[in-house]
C-alpha cells in the first residue's frame, strides 16, 4: 500500500475503493509500515469480488489522501519461512 510510512494506530477504518469506479468496496481494519516489505501493509474487509490476488484498489489515508494498494496473499512476506530466524 502506498503513502508515507504508517507509524500510528488507526483509530477508525480507512475506506477501500474500487480502482476503476471509485466506489467504496470495504475498509481497512489495521495498517502499519513493514520494514521487511519496505511499504505499508494492511488487513481489509472487502467483498469476494475484490479478493483475487493482484487486484488493485485504492485506500483513503488521513495523511496522504487516496493511495494505491494491491490484494496479496498472506503471509505478506516469506511464506516458505526461508528467512533466518533472529535470536530473541
Amino acid at each position: 500500500m502506498g503513502g508515507e510510512p504508517i507509524s500510528w494506530y488507526n483509530e477508525s477504518f480507512y475506506l477501500v475503493k474500487d480502482s476503476d469506479s471509485g466506489d467504496d468496496v470495504g475498509y481497512v481494519t489495521s495498517a502499519f509500515w513493514s520494514p521487511s516489505m519496505g511499504s505499508n501493509i494492511a488487513f481489509a474487509v472487502m467483498p469476494r469480488s475484490h479478493w483475487r490476488q493482484g487486484t488493485g484498489v485504492k485506500v483513503e489515508l488521513p495523511a496522504d489522501g487516496i493511495v494505491d494498494a494491491e490484494v496479496v496473499r498472506v503471509p505478506f512476506f516469506d511464506p516458505t519461512k526461508e528467512m533466518p530466524k533472529t535470536a530473541l
